[in-house]
């Protein structure tokens, strides 16, 4: 486990104060219950102004560790400790969370001021890029949303958002770019339903290192290939894999998702077809072709007990094939998967050519560098290529395909105060 994925380690310890201030005038014609009051929330400025500085420091230095110590001229004094899944049996009893992954970290802080003591407990944790419905590294200019397009779940890219139309966004939205640009020959309004914020920080795609621990999870207790392979998972909890055979694909190996970790590499390309029931992470080094369907045996939308999870990490390209609507008779395709291409985009092969082939509907999430082209179209609607229906599936807000590659930086899932102790004599 490299440095990058414990930001904090155990014993971290920041102490901080504030400034001294002269107060006693104000405050010694009011109410005792105010004065209480005051010094309880100098304390609890204190506790918490331990957890901001070592959440400002690893936004600087995600690496960073160390101490801070205050100034002779401060009162007030606090303590910070950091705890990760290597310090479990260090816990101060004080802290509510008990259990977390090597993803996870807990701030917990103690500040006293005049006698009064408060904890601040922080629960953070390193999120997925698998939360996202939509994420892109970069936005071409030629690549519009359009009045077709509905999307759930969270959104986000590092470019700039082309609207060309009316499309409806009913996740929140962010982007650093400062807004959107409307196509100059649309009427562009876009319906931001879930909220937006177009002055996000840059979210890093920075997944190379995450990408090298799937592998070593792979090689270690998963399935690892040096051929091209055909993937086609089974409604029965199983998977066969071929491998090339002149023209043709082998006789395929059946292996029982139970007897590994949920986890295939190859160092070349993937193809991809079939019903997964458990729950999978396929990695490539080069390209993921989707050939046909790939679907979940228990539909999360019709069973919310679903446990079936697909993550799809290609280092270069996901391509759906030009005839995979064709593969189960339908002019549709469906994708229930959270999807990775490293470098550059999912894409439809030859998505210019023909009329429009029908529906795309994925379940799921997109994640890519650059958003790849799936369509085109014209003033009266689409000419070739898929239309679309993305579903965000909200199981992956908090549960995630096996070692989908995760972000750099933490996200705070949960922030409480306590007050531990008061004088003796306060009120």
């Amino acid at each position: 486990m490299g440095r990058g994925l414990l930001l904090i380690v155990s014993g971290l310890v920041v102490i901080v104060g504030i400034s001294k201030i002269n107060v006693q005038k104000q405050i010694e014609y009011l109410p005792e219950n105010t004065v209480d009051y005051y010094y309880e929330q100098q304390a609890r400025n204190i506790s918490i102004s331990l957890v901001d500085e070592a959440i400002q420091m690893l936004l600087k230095d995600n690496d960073w560790t160390g101490s801070i110590e205050t100034n002779e001229n401060y009162v007030g004094s606090g303590i910070l400790k950091s705890y990760d899944q290597t310090t479990i049996s260090q816990l101060s009893d004080s802290v509510t969370v008990k259990q977390w992954d090597q993803y996870t970290v807990v701030l917990y802080s103690e500040a006293e001021y005049e006698g009064y003591r408060i904890s601040t407990e922080v629960l953070m944790s390193r999120d997925s890029f698998s939360k996202y419905s939509y994420y892109t590294n970069t936005q071409p200019s030629n690549i519009y949303f359009t009045s077709k397009d509905t999307l759930s779940g969270p959104v986000h890219t590092n470019g700039t958002f082309r609207i060309a139309g009316n499309p409806v966004f009913n996740g929140f939205v962010t982007s650093p770019a400062g807004g959107w640009i409307g196509h100059y020959s649309y009427s562009n309004n876009p319906q931001f339903n879930g909220g937006s914020n177009f002055n996000a920080p840059v979210k890093s795609f920075d997944v190379r290192d995450q990408v090298n621990e799937l592998v070593v999870k792979a090689n270690s207790g998963g399935l690892s290939f040096n051929t091209a392979i055909l993937v086609q998972p089974k409604a029965n909890g199983t998977v066969d894999i071929s491998v090339p055979n002149g023209i043709y694909w082998s006789t395929p190996t059946n292996y029982d998702m139970s007897t590994f970790n949920g986890i295939i590499t190859s160092t070349e390309e993937i193809d991809i077809t079939g019903t997964v029931n458990g729950q999978l992470t396929i990695h490539s080094a080069k390209d993921i072709e989707i050939i046909g369907d790939v679907t979940y045996n228990t539909d999360p939308r019709v069973d919310i007990t679903s446990t079936d999870f697909l993550g799809l990490v290609a280092e270069q390209e996901i391509r759906v094939d030009q005839y995979a609507h064709t593969f189960s008779g339908s002019g549709d395709l469906n994708i229930h998967a959270s999807m990775m291409a490293m470098n550059r985009s999912f894409y439809v092969e030859d998505y210019t050519l023909g009329s429009p082939r029908g529906v795309l509907n994925i379940l799921g999430g997109l994640i890519q560098e650059e958003r790849g082209p799936v369509s085109t179209f014209n003033r009266y609607g689409l000419s070739s290529g898929y239309s679309k229906d993305y579903e965000y599936d909200e199981r992956l807000r908090y549960n995630i395909p096996p070692s989908f590659p995760r972000e750099r930086v933490f996200s705070i899932l949960h922030w409480k105060d306590k007050v531990i102790s008061r004088p003796t004599s306060s009120s």
